[in-house]
């Protein structure tokens, strides 16, 4: 017979390895166990007996192994995805090396029973219930719960609820007397001629309109959208005294570039014969350089009819001057700043023209509060939400009553926090602002469960700022929801194992993925997504460009032939990258709700402007935050109800105003369009002012 084949055995060491991992895992199903009994069983014997398992499970460990939380154990599973669930089953203290306190779950009702109410005293009642269970005023199941039928059950809610006549739907009264009020208050007389029933939107909206502005608190600035065209004309001709109808200015704005234009009724009428056509040109002439245009309200260098131009466009006037020695142009930094002065004193003259004739003003207050004065802020009361699936040491203001004495560590929900998550629920993109110690970890945990149960989320990614709030964000969430299904996940900058890490997104199922700002910044849209934004900046800086040209903006010139040669080389780079075809970007993950904590990290996002020499401006902007500002427009284009974007910091404006204007267009880009305010110039004209100080 031949020699006796030998298989290796397992050191001692190695045996008390896999022991000790083999409890862990007994421990970790016991846990998951109870957890599920106290969800899911109303006989208390089944839970008790489960508690029971659990317990023993534990002892034998600790009898064994000693304390779960021990550095000999902790080497061991210490790192495993759900090893919280175990470590957190005792108080360990590493000083007298022993545990000095057990956690809840071996002995109390952790998590609330998922059983739903089966029915409800009051009509009122079956509503907080039915706002809670799916998001809306389902009547047939607030009649099943009244034991009733839809009509009694509306009749007896019609003060808290309406129809929505471009939807067909109900809503709640402080859903649909929020947002763009007079929009639906258009649409609803619109109904109502036809349908007489819809007579009570339109006096619900009628009194839920934002009161009207007046004249003393708007501010009228030249460039404003929504200053009328025929306003500007009259102040141009009044000024400069253009007398002749040929000589009679014309102002547009177009809605879809954003931009106006300036031009005379004369000068563009192609029917006038060629010499009218020339006399008007040479009255143009001398209007350009009379008193009023070179000395009272303009410059010899710039006059007013330039001027004007640069504050319909939203510029700085620059004046250069041209040096034949250096074969350059200059800016002429004393006729610059005449310029600027006269530009000012226009503006605010314009304002007190504009206003100084009742009809005039009563033309500008009504376009004001038709365009800009428009929406009402919802008055979220989330107070019904009982938030399925939270544990008990987390309490809502009614469970904190019910029970009386709060137990020990368990935490009351701040009123904002429930406010904060139905207001998402109905109006979608939300910034929490909140201060430190608001308590935005559970606003947004709680954001994100109730996304999936009520709006149907599929993919949440929960994004932290760094590896220490990564850990106190997940365990908070933990202790919240114990049964959610977490998915930590960090990106590596190998692209081969963070194409694994992108595929565990991808292709699982899961409650909330969480990461930090790093991973996320690690993971690209997808080149043909990146094609679109890129050329997009591309068409804006270039309209720029051969504007700086012309002007002999030298510095501003060089800036935007920077940042133009950069996103040609990132679109070289993207092209590039399409023909590989191999990797995962963001665009194939499935994410439908993105929450960002200290969104402030992403604040400098590069725009557009034809604005130099202004303090406080960068628009140059980070390539960090350019990449996350596509991938909240990338989300805002998939899912057009715009709700797919939560951010939250308690420092959401730190430096510059273009920082609110940065977040206006993640979060509302539908109403930035709307009031024609999408570019950075466009936008400040309207929201800010532009001054000079001395410093």
């Amino acid at each position: 017979m031949g020699e006796e084949q030998k298989y290796p055995t397992a050191t001692d060491k190695e045996r008390k390895i896999a022991n000790i991992a083999k409890g862990f895992v007994k421990i970790l199903d016991q846990v998951r166990t109870v957890l599920r009994a106290q969800k899911t069983e109303t006989d208390a014997g089944i839970i008790k007996a489960a508690q029971a398992g659990l317990k023993a499970e534990y002892e034998a460990f600790v009898k064994k192994h000693g304390p779960v939380n021990v550095p000999a154990n902790l080497n061991i599973y210490g790192d495993v995805t759900d090893s919280g669930w175990v470590l957190a089953l005792e108080e360990y203290d590493p000083d007298e090396k022993k545990v000095t306190k057990l956690a809840d779950i071996f002995t109390k009702q952790i998590v609330p029973s998922m059983a739903r109410p089966t029915s409800a005293d009051t009509d009122h009642d079956a509503l907080a219930m039915s706002l809670d269970e799916f998001g809306y005023p389902n009547l047939e199941y607030m009649a099943k719960l009244r034991g009733s039928d839809v009509a009694s059950v509306m009749k007896g809610v019609v003060d808290r609820v309406v129809e929505n006549p471009e939807t067909g739907f109900l809503e709640t009264m402080d859903e649909y007397l929020s947002g763009n009020v007079k929009a639906k208050l258009a649409a609803a007389r619109t109904m109502a001629q036809s349908n007489p029933e819809y007579e009570r939107n339109v006096k619900l909206l009628e009194a839920a309109l934002p009161g009207e502005i007046p004249a003393h608190r708007i501010t009228a600035r030249i460039g404003a959208p929504w200053v009328q065209p025929e306003h500007l004309a009259g102040y141009v001709a009044e000024k400069m005294n253009l007398k002749p109808e040929r000589l009679t200015p014309v102002f547009q704005f177009n809605p879809l570039t954003f931009e106006w234009s300036m031009s005379f009724k004369g000068k563009d009428d192609w029917r006038k014969g060629r010499e009218i056509k020339a006399q008007t040109m040479r009255e143009i002439g001398r209007a350009e350089k009379s008193v009023e245009a070179t000395q009272v309200w303009g410059t010899r260098r710039r006059n007013f009819f330039l001027l004007m131009k640069d504050a319909i466009e939203g510029k700085r006037p620059v004046v250069t001057y041209y040096d034949p020695d250096q074969k350059k142009t200059f800016m002429d930094v004393v006729a610059t700043q005449a310029a600027e002065a006269k530009l000012q004193d226009i503006q605010a003259d314009f304002g007190r023209w504009l206003f100084a004739d009742s009809t005039r003003a009563n033309e500008a207050v009504k376009r004001f509060n038709d365009i800009v004065n428009t929406s009402v802020p919802m008055k979220a009361d989330g107070s019904h939400l009982t938030f399925p699936g939270k544990s008990m040491t987390v309490l809502t203001a009614k469970e904190a009553k019910d029970v009386g004495v709060i137990p020990e560590g368990a935490i009351t929900l701040y009123p904002h926090q429930p406010n904060s998550v139905w207001k998402y629920l109905r109006n979608g993109n939300i910034y929490l602002a909140h201060e430190v110690g608001a308590g935005k970890t559970l606003s947004m945990a709680m954001i994100a469960m109730e996304a999936k149960r009520i709006r149907g989320k599929k993919k949440v990614l929960y994004v932290t700022l760094n590896d220490s709030t990564l850990g106190q964000a997940k365990a908070e969430i933990q202790r919240t929801y114990p049964l959610a299904n977490l998915l930590t996940v960090r990106v590596s900058t190998h692209e081969e194992r963070k194409q694994k890490s992108l595929q565990k997104i991808a292709l699982n199922d899961f409650d909330i993925a969480i990461m930090r700002q790093q991973d996320l910044d690690r993971i690209a849209l997808s080149p043909e997504s990146e094609t679109v934004f890129i050329e997009e900046d591309l068409r804006e800086l270039r309209e720029i460009l051969e504007e700086a040209k012309a002007k002999g903006a030298r510095l501003l010139e060089r800036e935007i032939q920077q940042r133009i040669h950069a996103l040609e080389e990132k679109l070289k780079e993207t092209v590039h990258e399409e023909a590989k075809k191999k990797n995962l970007y963001f665009d194939d993950l499935g994410i439908d709700l993105m929450i960002v904590d200290e969104a402030h990290s992403y604040k400098n996002v590069p725009y557009a402007t034809r604005l130099s020499r202004i303090t406080g401006l960068n628009p140059s902007g980070s390539p960090t935050a350019q990449a996350f500002f596509r991938k909240t427009q990338y989300l805002n284009a998939q899912f057009p109800k715009r709700d797919a974007l939560v951010l939250a910091s308690g420092t959401p404006l730190t430096n510059s105003i273009a920082e609110m204007y940065n977040l206006q267009r993640m979060l509302q880009p539908q109403e930035v369009r709307r009031q024609g305010v999408w570019s950075f110039d466009r936008w400040l004209a309207n929201f800010g002012e532009i001054g000079s100080q001395l410093e």
